[in-house]
């Protein structure tokens, strides 16, 4: 079995939404198990579609090289600072990857622009 190794704050967060809500799951680790279980079957069911049919078709030959998003400088600041003070994410893009997994997933629902 595969072992990750989390940030010792991110459990300490799992492990108070545990004592609030002791019916997700039994301990902090079982609740780590139990999202990603369930963001694999969120996956599954909102993207049923064949991501390499799609790549053919819409994707660029060339798939090694990184696409360039550029983030304000005081929102890049202020995640850091979060990301620092609760210990979720190690990287700035690993917080933007599960912010659009959210999104995508629809867990979160984006606000319309204005």
């Amino acid at each position: 079995m595969p072992t990750l190794r989390f940030n010792p704050l991110f459990m300490i967060l799992c492990r108070e939404y545990v004592k609030r809500h002791p019916r997700v799951a039994r301990n902090p680790k079982d609740f780590v198990r139990r999202c990603g279980r369930y963001a694999a079957y969120m996956l599954e069911e909102n993207f049923d579609l064949d991501p390499r049919r799609i790549l053919s078709r819409e994707a660029p030959r060339n798939l090694e090289k990184l696409v360039a998003v550029y983030i304000p400088k005081e929102d890049a600041d202020k995640i850091r600072n979060l990301l620092e003070k609760y210990g979720i994410f190690k990287t700035l893009s690993s917080f933007y990857y599960f912010s659009a997994l959210m999104v995508l997933l629809g867990n979160w629902e984006l606000p319309p622009r204005i």
